[in-house]
């Protein structure tokens, strides 16, 4: 920051008070500092430097309250990037537990169809049980009746 007051700050070499800034080496120097150390730089006198050092807390000023709004922006979308991985991971549960449900149901399903299946199996084959015996039957009795037939011949 720059002082208030140059005339309370004195030249570190001659002890002078500081009183003029020099444009060309941006600092500031007294006056018996001219011939040594600014000798042809375009300087000015104790105002300018006064009101180059206002400009500069103002736009220093500016900045600060730049800064806080891009960090309040920052926490901002910190935040909602927080939201919206939770509500990702809440969405994901939904889904991972809808569809243990529906395998259930699936399975569910799965294993009536397969009693019914079983069931209609176990009726058709104890139908083809019965026609397969009825069959052996009749054709023991018609290799019997060939067999008679034959002897009696």
């Amino acid at each position: 920051a720059c002082p208030v007051s140059l005339t309370k700050q004195n030249c570190s070499v001659h002890g002078n008070p500081l009183e003029l800034f020099c444009k060309t080496c941006e600092d500031v120097f007294c006056r018996s500092c001219i011939a040594a150390d600014h000798k042809g730089h375009d300087y000015s006198g104790a105002d300018y430097y006064r009101r180059r050092c206002q400009k500069l807390e103002f736009d220093l000023n500016s900045v600060r309250e730049k800064i806080t709004a891009v960090i309040n922006a920052l926490a901002a979308l910190t935040n909602r990037e927080n939201e919206i991985k939770e509500q990702g991971e809440a969405i994901k549960e939904e889904i991972h537990v809808m569809v243990e449900e529906l395998v259930d149901v699936l399975k569910q399903s799965e294993r009536q169809l397969t009693r019914e299946v079983d069931t209609i199996i176990d009726s058709k084959l104890e139908v083809l049980l019965e026609q397969k015996k009825s069959a052996e039957t009749r054709l023991s009795q018609l290799k019997n009746c060939k067999e008679f037939v034959e002897q009696s011949l």
